[in-house]
């Protein structure tokens, strides 16, 4: 198993880091703290390096915006490559109909029961 660099120095770590793409990528993300603004967030890193950090309002505000684009780039993606990545297609899809699901009741005006 490779093991993730060590975090920046301002960064301290909320939940395991995970390969971004692949272990053989060299880029993490994982839940953060960030001492500095003192905010909680998404951090992408590589060679202890921040490459990217979203605070968790950032984060939520944008998830929208991956699980559109990448149903749109689902259909440029070799599902081929490896078992995992089929998983993950299936997963960006799932996301994507939820979230249509979702959008479709607020307009009709359409309440979930928990």
């Amino acid at each position: 198993m490779i093991e993730p660099p060590h975090l920046p120095l301002t960064f301290i770590l909320r939940t395991d880091a995970v390969p971004l793409l692949s272990s053989g990528d060299g880029r993490w993300i994982a839940r953060v703290y960030d001492t500095l603004s003192e905010t909680e967030g998404l951090l992408i890193f590589e060679d202890s390096m921040e490459v990217a950090y979203l605070t968790a309002d950032e984060a939520i505000s944008t998830i929208g915006y991956f699980i559109r684009e990448a149903n749109t780039l689902l259909a440029a993606c070799d599902v081929t490559r490896s078992e995992g990545h089929a998983r993950t297609v299936d997963q960006v899809r799932s996301m994507w109909w939820v979230e249509e699901t979702r959008k479709a009741r607020a307009i009709l005006g359409i309440e979930v029961q928990s």
